[in-house]
């Protein structure tokens, strides 16, 4: 293997780690048509009358925008990450500095979801809205065991090779 010592193979390695945890993140980011993924989940079989649903088009419509800006600025930070993290020589400060950006991104469209959630939440009834906690509950319950599991494993030695 020459041409590679130890320290680039582990900044190849870095790098797709680093890679994978940011398609893993953003899979799970709760994104899409709508708003975001997570808020037609939340939203799916409440019965909303008509007028919810058009109310509901128009706030997600008057951030349309506002949307597409963020999830265009969220695809362009991963996409120079990528970049950084796979352009053959270990930097980093670049890593750190386009992480950094693609979290920036992220933390933007997350207050964009939250401000539409907040104004999508008082167009419920009370029943759609004790419906939309429960579903979030769930959520959280089963990140919750998600990071236990993982947790556990921290504790226990990682299995053995036969």
């Amino acid at each position: 293997m020459k041409g590679f010592n130890r320290y680039s193979v582990l900044a190849v390695a870095l790098s797709l780690i680093l890679l994978l945890a940011a398609v893993v993140a953003e899979a799970h980011s709760f994104h899409g048509r709508n708003g975001g993924a997570a808020m037609g989940h939340v939203l799916k079989g409440l019965d909303l009358t008509t007028q919810q649903r058009q109310q509901i088009k128009g706030i997600i419509q008057g951030h349309r925008d506002d949307l597409l800006s963020a999830r265009v600025a969220v695809l362009q930070a991963r996409e120079k990450l990528l970049a950084v993290t796979t352009g053959g020589t270990f930097n980093a400060n670049a890593v750190q500095a386009a992480y950094g950006g693609l979290a920036a991104a992220q933390e933007n469209m997350t207050v964009l979801r939250t401000q539409i959630f907040s104004q999508v939440m008082p167009v419920l009834t009370t029943a759609q809205q004790t419906t939309v906690q429960n579903r979030i509950a769930k959520i959280t319950q089963r990140m919750e065991r998600s990071i236990a599991r993982l947790q556990s494993k921290l504790s226990s030695p990682p299995p053995t090779n036969p």
